[in-house]
C-alpha cells in the first residue's frame, strides 16, 4: 500500500473499436482485443485517465458513442472497415461536446470528420490518441476551451 493518496482521474476516455472477436485476422499483424485493451488501459492510466473500452459491430458504434459521450472527456474510435466519412457517424460525433480522435491500425490516406485522425501507427495509434487528448482536456472540465 502506498503512503501517497491516489490521484483523482482526469476523466474517462471512451475507446470504441469496430474490431470483432477475440482473435486476429492475421496472426502476424493484428493484436487481439485483449492485447488492445491491456495496452490502452496502460497508456490511459499513465496520463491519469481511465479508459472505457467498447467493442461493437459497426451498427452499434453510433449508439455506443451517444450513450457514453456525456460521461467521457474524449473519444478514440477505430472504425475498422466502417467508413469514417459516413454521414451518420459524422453527425453522431458532431453532436458530442468532447474531442474525438479516429485511429486506424493500417495506413489510409483519407480525410474524416474527426477532430484529429491518426493513421498508420498500428496499435501505437491508441497511445498517440490518448497523448493528444491529454494535452487538450482541461482539468475539472474535460472539454477544451
Amino acid at each position: 500500500m502506498s503512503d501517497h493518496p491516489a490521484s483523482p482521474s482526469r476523466g474517462t476516455i471512451l475507446v470504441v473499436n469496430a474490431l470483432t472477436g477475440p482473435g486476429r485476422p492475421d496472426e502476424h499483424l493484428e493484436p487481439t482485443s485483449a492485447e488492445i485493451e491491456q495496452f490502452i488501459q496502460s497508456v490511459a492510466s499513465a496520463h491519469g485517465f481511465t479508459a472505457c473500452m467498447k467493442f461493437c459491430n459497426e451498427a452499434g458504434m453510433m449508439d455506443t458513442v451517444r450513450a457514453a459521450a456525456a460521461q467521457s472527456v474524449g473519444i478514440v474510435i477505430n472504425t475498422g472497415g466502417f467508413s469514417p466519412a459516413s454521414p451518420v457517424l459524422h453527425n453522431t460525433l458532431a453532436s458530442t461536446s468532447v474531442p474525438t480522435v479516429e485511429i486506424r491500425l493500417n495506413n489510409i490516406a483519407q480525410f474524416s470528420a474527426f477532430t484529429v485522425a491518426i493513421s498508420g501507427a498500428g496499435i501505437y495509434g491508441y497511445k498517440l490518441a490518448i497523448d493528444y487528448l491529454s494535452t487538450i482536456v482541461q482539468p475539472g472540465r474535460g472539454v477544451p476551451g
